[in-house]
């Protein structure tokens, strides 16, 4: 069983005396049949209900994915769009994806062979398959959108995705995909109940049909609105206040209506999001929970029950009990602080971190996530980390230095590289005044990172130096990282054979060989090429399906081909590794990669004598444009290098030594002598002929 909430990930139960609705059936069943499906529809336009409805009454394979609202990282989504398949599947594969984004994670570019071993599986199937994917709208990070994008832009032909939504789609393809007809779309219009279906409802809730004038008044004043003609069912007078805000509306008429002891019960339920027995009797102290529980599920009303015996509360009303809630800081702190112990008996620490924040148990909160943050950015769960410190950090009575240090390594893993500096420092300045050398090397290790990363070689150096004389003599693994970090500054730098001996002493202080894609810009740097091209070419094909690496920005693989490539003048495969370097980037959502590639592809177009000029230009302004998202300006230089020589073979003299002129400047300082010789010979090129006789 794959390890996620069944619930999330089943079919949920039709609510009963739910109106039944052919009509709405007939429009899923059609749906079915394209691609990719959108049930669209404000809160209580009745989505999750008719989904269910329909899926349980299909005989065909339906899976089903209840997206939570802290559903906004990639693992967690990924792990349960896997689960609803294998859940209905039961496919060996689907398994095998699973345990790979379990030991991979998600970082860079590793969940795409989890996707394309799920989408292989499903295409090796006969039947049609359905997924649906309730309360899509929560998905709004950009790489969960980028990931599910290349899943609808692949799917198998025999697997429809259909989403419950409250808002369109904010996938980049989703327009594209609609005007090539490959979406069907339910809107709110057509889940809205008409004038014969709010009539069946009065008869299923009252036992008899209600007048004509009734009907009409209902209609016109709701729309057809399938909750608030659900809420008047119930109600002896039909008319609605003159306000429309559904909390005006659930206020006075919902709210309004019940006892103190039932509102009550529903506020301190309502801090988890799944409700069990156990957990509800902690946080009501009423042993009866579980009775009261199932009699308002019977009412289908505020709660409905799951398949495997728990509860969960219907959104709308979720947040408005919240709001209450939080008008009594003593009932709100008691509720969480119940909530986290449920989580954390169930063996979910990170889940308990939000709880234990609103409970005000923050030392517990701290320790968790000190403890547990490493592992979530090694799954490429920065987004989950920040939104945690977001929420923890102001309430610290004193600064954390390992939280400061966790916020820096989030914020340059999602290439912020300014933010990640502060926090860098400020941990450093944190570890400085407890004292704890230890400390205070990992957060100066971090901000030389981020120059290593940056290519600003002369500041990155000292700060390297100083975290190897921080780090203790012991931890032969960060001094060999940071030795590795200094060989590779010096490569940025312009100084092979400084990193060669750097390198070897790292490799002394490591247990296990390390080799990796230094070898290669080292073989480039000392200009030894073809070796480099090679090295890289043999590495490729070896590491195709190895997901289990960290790459990035100008580190990759096919960029440092892409170089080689345009350096010797293979533009074919400059191009290949430059548009690889492309989907790369976009991939792991990092404008560093994907400005590098697209300067990389200029290189190539500019040699290819079937590219216009114009290509190759349009290709370093995109870069250029990506650079500044970056704010890193070291970066623009080899664009403007490639634009130094891209005019002077036009003849474009001015334009040349325009462009060579601010490269240099940019690089004035870096301490990067490697770039800066080529960009001074660009300054001093002069073309004999133009573009067309290259």
């Amino acid at each position: 069983m794959v390890p996620v909430a069944q619930t999330r990930v089943t079919v949920p139960p039709v609510p009963p005396r739910l109106l039944s609705r052919p009509r709405i059936r007939a429009a899923l069943d059609e749906i079915a049949g394209y691609p990719l499906g959108l049930v669209l529809g404000g809160p209580g336009f009745g989505k999750t209900a008719s989904l269910a409805e329909w899926a349980a009454g299909r005989p065909e394979a339906t899976g089903w994915y209840a997206v939570a609202e802290g559903d906004n990282d990639l693992y967690t989504v990924l792990l349960h769009i896997l689960a609803a398949l294998h859940r209905v599947l039961r496919h060996a594969a689907l398994l095998r994806a699973v345990e790979r984004l379990q030991s991979d994670g998600v970082e860079g570019n590793r969940w795409r062979p989890v996707v394309d071993e799920a989408i292989n599986a499903i295409a090796s199937l006969t039947p049609k398959i359905v997924l649906v994917v309730d309360d899509s709208h929560r998905l709004r990070s950009d790489r969960v959108l980028e990931a599910l994008t290349y899943l609808g832009q692949y799917l198998p032909p025999n697997l429809s995705v259909i989403l419950g939504a409250r808002t369109l789609p904010e996938f980049p393809a989703w327009h594209s995909w609609t005007a090539r007809g490959r979406v069907g779309v339910l809107e709110s219009g057509d889940l809205a109940l008409d004038p014969g279906e709010i009539a069946e409802l009065f008869t299923l809730r009252r036992g008899a049909p209600p007048p004509a004038d009734e009907v009409s008044e209902v209609a016109r004043r709701t729309g057809g609105w399938p909750l608030g003609v659900d809420f008047l069912s119930r109600k002896v007078s039909v008319r609605l206040p003159e306000s429309n805000a559904l909390q005006e509306y659930i206020t006075s008429e919902i709210w309004s209506g019940r006892s103190d002891d039932e509102r009550e019960f529903l506020l301190r339920c309502s801090v988890l999001e799944i409700l069990s027995e156990p957990a509800c009797r902690t946080i009501t102290a009423r042993e009866d929970a579980g009775k009261r529980m199932r009699a308002m599920a019977m009412e289908g009303l505020f709660m409905r029950a799951l398949p495997d015996g728990r509860f969960t509360v219907h959104e709308l009303f979720r947040d408005f009990l919240r709001g209450r809630l939080e008008s009594d800081p003593e009932s709100y702190r008691t509720c969480h602080a119940a909530a986290a112990r449920t989580l954390l008996d169930l063996g979910q620490p990170v889940e308990a971190v939000g709880h234990l924040i609103r409970a005000r148990r923050l030392t517990t909160a701290r320790d968790i996530l000190v403890q547990e943050g490493p592992g979530l950015l090694v799954q490429g769960r920065q987004e989950r980390v920040l939104s945690l410190l977001d929420e923890l950090e102001p309430a610290l009575e004193a600064p954390c230095p390992w939280l400061r240090l966790a916020r820096g390594w989030a914020l340059r893993q999602r290439n912020d590289f300014e933010p990640a500096l502060i926090a860098f420092e400020q941990a450093a300045a944190l570890a400085r005044s407890i004292p704890d050398a230890g400390l205070e090397a990992r957060a100066t290790l971090g901000s030389a990172r981020v120059f290593v990363d940056t290519l600003q070689p002369a500041r990155a150096a000292e700060l390297l130096r100083r975290a190897f004389r921080l780090s203790p003599a012991q931890d032969a693994e960060q001094r060999a990282q940071i030795l590795m970090l200094m060989a590779e500054n010096a490569i940025n730098s312009g100084r092979a054979r400084a990193a060669l001996r750097f390198r070897r002493w790292a490799q002394r202080l490591l247990t296990r060989p390390d080799r990796d894609v230094l070898d290669a810009r080292l073989l480039l740097r000392t200009g030894q090429l073809h070796a480099a091209r090679e090295h890289l070419l043999a590495r490729l094909e070896t590491r195709r399906d190895d997901v289990d690496r960290v790459m990035e920005a100008h580190r990759e693989d096919v960029l440092v081909l892409a170089y080689i490539g345009a350096v010797e003048g293979d533009y074919e495969l400059a191009g290949w590794a430059a548009r690889s370097g492309l989907g790369l980037g976009r991939a792991g959502d990092s404008s560093f990669t994907e400005a590098v590639a697209w300067m990389r592809l200029a290189h190539a177009q500019q040699l290819d004598p079937e590219v216009g000029f114009r290509e190759a230009v349009t290709s370093y302004q995109r870069a250029a444009r990506l650079v500044e998202k970056t704010g890193v300006a070291r970066l623009k230089a080899e664009g403007l290098m490639g634009l130094a020589l891209l005019h002077a073979a036009e003849g474009n003299t001015a334009g040349a030594r325009a462009c060579a002129s601010e490269g240099l400047e940019i690089m004035e300082g870096t301490g990067d002598e490697w770039l800066t010789g080529p960009i001074r010979t660009s300054n001093g090129w002069r073309a004999p002929t133009r573009w067309g006789a290259r």
